[in-house]
């Protein structure tokens, strides 16, 4: 029987997830997957930055003559997230956005920031490099600066830096690895879109082997990898390739929201 409630929970996780994926248009994958259940879960989780843990806040259950709260309603979800991917060591996050859920204006927006983007160290970051690590750097690159400081401190050093650099507060932040790229697309068995142009390229070193054609297909979760991570005959590097994750994340957001 079709649930009609519009105030149950299941419809509340569905409608929040919809509108997640709905207006998503932007980089990286998975990323979209899991976003909708970011701005539920940053409700009921907490990130302990001092373990790496992942604590679940369990409230104590109402007494049994209580009835239970209804659950918030969307209207004043307004979440702003910062989503990282890493590269294939996991601690460079050579993929960086932001994107801002609000429910009362019912919209999604999302900004990509080039991993090559230029970040000067604020004089507390160099002084916490300089403790932790014997020595302190005043420019970098930004996807460079969890590579430094190490992924486990990204909200003090990354998520910072994105913060001043936008002026933006960010509320929370998601670190997706490789492979739980490549494991969230072939989860939904991979995305049909149009690949613009022939992609080859290999690298050892970072064990990356790209061989795409041009033209429309079915990318599963090894392909995805290979067209969210070329960029090396683009001739705006970075910029082109964030247009092409775009597309993908479009395209992505079709897939999970299609029949």
């Amino acid at each position: 029987m079709e649930n009609n409630d519009k105030n149950s929970p299941t419809s509340f996780s569905h409608k929040l997830l919809s509108h997640f994926l709905l207006g998503s248009i932007l980089v990286f994958v998975i990323c979209l997957g899991l976003l909708g259940g970011v701005v539920w879960a940053y409700q009921v989780f907490i990130f302990d930055e001092g373990t790496g843990d992942i604590i679940v806040v369990s409230p104590d259950p109402p007494p049994e003559d209580t009835p239970e709260p209804l659950p918030v309603g969307v209207d004043n979800v307004n979440k702003t997230v910062a989503v990282f991917g890493t590269d294939i060591d996991g601690f460079r996050t050579d993929v960086a956005f932001v994107v801002n859920f609000n429910s009362i204006t019912n919209k999604v927006k999302v900004v990509s920031i080039p991993r090559d983007t230029r970040i000067e160290w604020s004089s507390a970051q160099q002084l916490a490099l300089k403790d932790a690590r014997g020595y302190s750097k005043a420019v970098t690159k930004l996807n460079e600066m969890s590579a430094y400081s190490g992924i486990s401190n990204i909200k003090s050093f990354a998520v910072a830096s994105i913060e001043e650099l936008l002026g933006v507060s960010i509320d929370n932040y998601v670190i997706v690895s490789l492979d739980a790229f490549r494991k969230i697309v072939d989860a939904i068995g991979g995305v049909e879109m149009y690949v613009p142009q022939n992609m080859y390229y290999v690298d050892p070193y970072q064990n990356l082997y790209i061989d795409l054609k041009e033209g429309h297909q079915l990318l599963n979760g090894t392909k995805a990898e290979m067209l969210v991570r070329f960029r090396s005959t683009y001739a705006l590097g970075d910029v082109t390739r964030i247009s092409v994750q775009h597309l993908f994340l479009e395209a992505f957001a079709n897939k999970v929201l299609s029949p």
